[in-house]
């Protein structure tokens, strides 16, 4: 059986249940996901010179965070938090402010702007490694959020920088393997001043969808 190199919750999204119990079974399966996928299996699965992979794996940490889009109706933080708790991740929930996925609903909405918040759900370390899921829940109809969900859009897979100077040579190497940064980041990173990080994503194709990988780098010493 081929191992599942790219995260999706999708069919759990749409599917049947009340948005509690969907929440809980995205988190089940982002829990999932940290825990068995490596850095490794993912960059062996899409990148095909050796020197592209090596770069990579010795620019970020060993750890992995997901990401997706949550469509209303909306959960109280204490409702996420309790779902969290319940599916495994245990340690450092928190609510913030959007700025990238923000931007691209907002692009991709046609409005000015498309409030998004972020919960963020961390998993304590297994075996040495360590990880997080991020559900964006934007400020959007049902039946728009959820047409973004069959597109995937938000659905990603992050890596963290171990030093932000070696950005520069970790684009190179995504790039080489076919990975674009996409339109509405128009070519470059988008700093988040206010959480102190700088967000880019790599996109490919991937089956009849495309794959992204987040690249983030903390600004000083703060490390996700």
């Amino acid at each position: 059986m081929q191992q599942q190199v790219m995260f999706t919750v999708s069919q759990t999204l749409l599917g049947p249940g009340d948005p509690g119990d969907r929440f809980f079974r995205c988190l089940v399966e982002a829990r999932h996901f940290i825990d068995k996928v490596s850095i490794a299996d993912i960059l062996d699965y899409f990148f095909e010179r050796r020197e592209n992979r090596y770069q990579v794996l010795g620019s970020v940490l060993d750890s992995i965070h997901v990401g997706f889009v949550y469509p209303g109706p909306r959960l109280s933080i204490a409702e996420m938090v309790r779902e969290a708790n319940r599916a495994g991740f245990s340690s450092g929930h928190s609510t913030i402010s959007s700025t990238v996925i923000s931007r691209e609903l907002s692009v991709l909405s046609g409005r000015p702007t498309v409030p998004t918040d972020i919960f963020t759900a961390r998993r304590d370390q297994i075996n040495g490694r360590s990880g997080y899921a991020e559900a964006f829940i934007p400020s959007e109809s049902i039946n728009i959020s959820g047409a973004w969900i069959k597109e995937e859009v938000g659905t990603h897979v992050g890596l963290t920088m171990t030093d932000p100077l070696m950005f520069s040579s970790v684009k190179d190497a995504f790039e080489a393997e076919g990975f674009l940064i996409p339109p509405f980041m128009s070519g470059k990173p988008i700093a988040n001043l206010q959480n102190g990080l700088v967000v880019t994503y790599f996109e490919k194709k991937y089956g009849d969808g495309t794959a992204r990988i987040e690249v983030l780098s903390y600004l000083g010493e703060r490390e996700k």
